[in-house]
């Protein structure tokens, strides 16, 4: 719930760039009003099956944005929640295994997360197994899934680290590529879209400044004034929100190439450590640093 973009406030350039990118009309964008924010509800994003009891995910470009009305919760608080839970991993219920150093950074080729899953043999033994959330949750509906095995999974994942280490001018590359193609999603340059998010700001204190004006000249009354100014400060509470986003994301992407410099300069410290067999707990630290988003299709890890 906390990731749905209803509760999460659009701005109209926000709307007028998921309508340049083809999800939004232009006869629905005509009839907002550009002085509002509105949630975003998303349409026909799952395929349903029903003959085969199957779900499926539609491609992006056949998803329909429907503006709603705002849930008045302020981007401040809709990013702090969304930041709370970015990095939350489902907690696992397989028994008799300690370390699952692929949880949470794994991923079936539907999209879906990798959870865990222990079953004991005949003769007593444990095996353990990440396998698609999708398919243990709602049986056969990930096409994709199967059972992969821990330990030759993890251990796969180990070796093309230690071998991808020893070559630290692909970290960097990888890390230039990366900020770059974050730039790029950007509609506007950074500087020009915080002008405009500080000219709506702009315009917003000029509105209030009429309204108190009208209230002291005794045009409007104070029941009327109160709600009006309530609006304009929400949405000058968002604006600040939008801004504060932007100084936050350029700085992160600023941050990266000093990290990125960082930890190839301790990777010779780190490659004496990191041996096949090193403590789970390392590799783990590794992977978050490297910023690991693992796909793992049928049958890799075997």
């Amino acid at each position: 719930m906390i990731l749905s973009d209803i509760y999460k406030p659009h701005t109209y350039s926000d709307l007028e760039e998921l309508s340049r990118r083809g999800f939004l009309t232009k006869r629905v964008l005509g009839s907002l009003d550009p002085n509002e924010v509105y949630g975003v509800w998303w349409y026909n994003t799952k395929h349903r099956d029903r003959e085969r009891k199957k779900v499926s995910n539609r491609p992006e470009e056949e998803h329909i944005a429907v503006p709603v009305p705002d849930a008045r919760l302020g981007i401040e608080v809709v990013t702090a929640a969304r930041t709370a839970v970015m990095n939350n991993i489902r907690a696992t219920q397989a028994v008799h295994r300690e370390h699952w150093e692929l949880l949470g950074l794994s991923s079936c080729v539907c999209g879906e997360k990798l959870g865990t899953h222990t079953v004991q043999r005949r003769n007593g033994a444990y095996a353990h197994y990440y396998v698609c959330t999708r398919r243990r949750h709602d049986r056969c509906v990930c096409e994709h899934a199967r059972y992969h095995r821990a330990v030759p999974l993890e251990k796969r994942i180990r070796a093309y680290t230690r071998s991808l280490l020893r070559r630290p001018e692909i970290i960097t590359e990888q890390t230039e590529a990366y900020i770059a193609s974050e730039r790029d999603k950007r509609r506007r340059d950074p500087q020009t879209e915080e002008a405009a998010l500080r000219a709506q700001l702009e315009k917003l204190a000029t509105k209030r400044a009429r309204y108190l004006e009208q209230h002291a000249e005794e045009l409007i009354t104070t029941e009327a004034l109160k709600p009006r100014l309530a609006e304009i400060d929400r949405q000058r509470i968002g604006v600040k929100g939008e801004i504060a986003i932007l100084k936050d994301r350029e700085s992160h992407l600023k941050s990266l190439e000093k990290l990125a410099r960082d930890f190839v300069l301790d990777l010779p410290d780190l490659l004496k450590d990191l041996s096949e067999d090193a403590a789970a707990d390392l590799y783990r630290d590794v992977y978050e640093r490297l910023g690991y988003q693992l796909v793992v299709p049928q049958g890799w890890a075997h």
